[in-house]
């Protein structure tokens, strides 16, 4: 989408609908990541995967130079700083992965700690100006819209009614002029209402793992979660403190949006983005409150032998090393399906504008990188397919392609219409590849262990 701004202009473009023929975004065209695209328009220079490379490294970056700050202003050592920011950015394999994704959610997680940051800092004009550029950013805002509304509801509950009335007005004027501002507001708003009520709900359709459930990947949360319990009790224990003194310096405030969190966490795996984030905030507000309460509780729990800080490094070392592998044999080994090449020589030789029948909707954001030019069937998510025309979920199903191909091809075609091009993934579908190149009516255009492009005549 950056890449089209750039030839074309920022505001010439609508929206996902100008790549789509079919689905949600041909009826209401937005680009919910719209100012996102807008900073990627510089980076469109650069090959696509460099591009991918130089956004997931800023990113960090911002997260990284955030939650520094927001542990300065805890007054953390500098040991628990470099501690809790070497388990974020590498103790959860999962937040790690998404990370790479070069979305914006990650950006999206960094300002959402700053917007918490910028209210315990009482900055209003900043808190103002960076909610605006949230919600132009991505649809995304909900998260730290929701967590500015806990905040009020915490000054209330502190009997600091002006401070809440006036974070209140300051986060809905925010998102009022973000949403007016941005080129497709009455879209964007149509946007928000579906992704939100309608799509998440749709799990019969075969969607994206971010939109499963968390419960099986859950592991390294639950140990986080221990450790901020064990810090808490390690806090009522020694230094006697009281849910009224917790209450006041935040702790039930971050204890509700983790725990908020958590419940969409096992609903959809997506909100460790933003989970993970606030559990290591949580943890270091805990320990700038009682910064001795976990040194002197952890060696109680431990056998003498194991009563070293050398151990306790050797120990994080080893998780920190084990996730960092794993990560590295994930993105590092020898995937096709992860380069851009066999797409990038699969539609070589298509025209510009072609409309393409992606069969399998995964297979979109590589098409999408190296041909923008080109319309597609299925994008984003196969939900938007769905809400259009209820047939494509009978469609994707595998079932009919599998028993029936030849009635598969028929309804594609009547569900799809316009399409000129078929691409597939080639090892997921061998009764299609054998019908396709089997049928007079399709020219067989790029045939490959990868990706099979097929053109009708």
């Amino acid at each position: 989408m950056a890449q089209l701004m750039a030839e074309q202009g920022i505001l010439a473009i609508g929206g996902w609908g100008d790549v789509l023929y079919h689905g949600y975004f041909t009826q209401r065209n937005s680009d919910p990541w719209f100012l996102y695209h807008v900073l990627l328009v510089p980076l469109t220079q650069f090959s696509p995967a460099v591009a991918q490379k130089i956004i997931i490294l800023l990113s960090v970056v911002l997260l990284s130079s955030v939650f520094i700050a927001a542990c300065r202003h805890l007054k953390l050592s500098p040991l628990s700083t470099s501690v809790l920011l070497a388990i974020l950015l590498l103790g959860n394999i999962q937040f790690t992965l998404r990370a790479f994704l070069a979305r914006p959610a990650l950006i999206l997680s960094a300002l959402t700690v700053l917007c918490y940051l910028l209210i315990l800092k009482r900055q209003w004009e900043l808190l103002f100006g960076l909610l605006v550029f949230c919600t132009l950013l991505s649809h995304l805002f909900v998260i730290p819209l929701f967590i500015l509304a806990l905040c009020v509801l915490w000054h209330w509950s502190r009997f600091q009614d002006a401070e809440g009335f006036v974070l209140a007005f300051i986060v809905m004027s925010a998102v009022l002029l973000g949403i007016w501002l941005h080129p497709q507001s009455q879209n964007y708003l149509h946007y928000l209402a579906t992704i939100f009520t309608k799509l998440p709900f749709l799990l019969h359709l075969d969607v994206g793992t971010e939109m499963k459930s968390g419960f099986g990947r859950e592991a390294t949360l639950l140990a986080m979660l221990g450790v901020i319990t064990l810090a808490l009790l390690a806090g009522i224990a020694q230094h006697k403190a009281t849910l009224r003194l917790y209450h006041e310096q935040g702790i039930t405030l971050l204890g509700s949006i983790v725990g908020i969190m958590c419940a969409g966490f096992f609903i959809w795996v997506r909100m460790i983005d933003f989970l993970w984030p606030f559990c290591l905030l949580f943890l270091a507000t805990i320990i700038s409150l009682q910064p001795y309460s976990i040194s002197k509780t952890l060696p109680e729990l431990l056998p003498k032998k194991l009563r070293h800080p050398h151990v306790y490094l050797l120990v994080l070392m080893i998780i920190l090393g084990t996730h960092t592998g794993k990560l590295f044999h994930t993105y590092w080994q020898d995937d096709a399906h992860k380069s851009l090449e066999p797409a990038r020589a699969a539609l070589h030789t298509i025209p510009s504008g072609t409309k393409v029948l992606n069969v399998d909707w995964d297979v979109f954001p590589m098409l999408m990188s190296v041909r923008p030019d080109l319309q597609y069937a299925r994008g984003m998510d196969p939900g938007f397919n769905f809400l259009l025309d209820r047939r494509s979920e009978q469609l994707f199903a595998n079932t009919i392609e599998r028993t029936h191909p030849a009635a598969w091809y028929k309804h594609a075609l009547e569900v799809f219409p316009d399409t000129e091009v078929f691409v597939l993934w080639s090892h997921r579908h061998p009764e299609l590849l054998a019908l396709f190149r089997s049928t007079p009516a399709l020219q067989t255009v790029y045939p490959q262990d990868t990706i099979s492009v097929f053109k009708i005549q």
